[in-house]
């Protein structure tokens, strides 16, 4: 079967169009492990007033990317990280 656009159109639903609740983790992750005709797209799982990734981690506070900032190891220990997973 060719994965087309067309192939695609047909399978995709969208969450939100389905009456699906996005505060039920159950629910989320039922329809995100769903395999077959059906694509879900959308809002599986939202947790309301929940602290966000960025709060919970302080060294996300400073914004951007983490790939763009200085490694913060020195270079002994980047020795020894490389060391224990070789």
């Amino acid at each position: 079967m060719t994965m087309t656009m067309i192939f695609f159109r047909q399978r995709v639903k969208r969450l939100e169009d389905e009456g699906h609740d996005p505060s039920d983790w159950k629910a989320a992750c039922e329809k995100g492990l769903e395999w077959g005709d059906t694509i879900y797209t959308g809002l599986f799982f939202q947790k309301m007033g929940a602290p966000t990734l960025e709060q919970l981690e302080p060294v996300l506070e400073k914004g951007g990317a983490l790939a763009n900032r200085p490694v913060a190891l020195t270079w002994d220990q980047s020795k020894n990280v490389l060391k224990r997973m070789i």
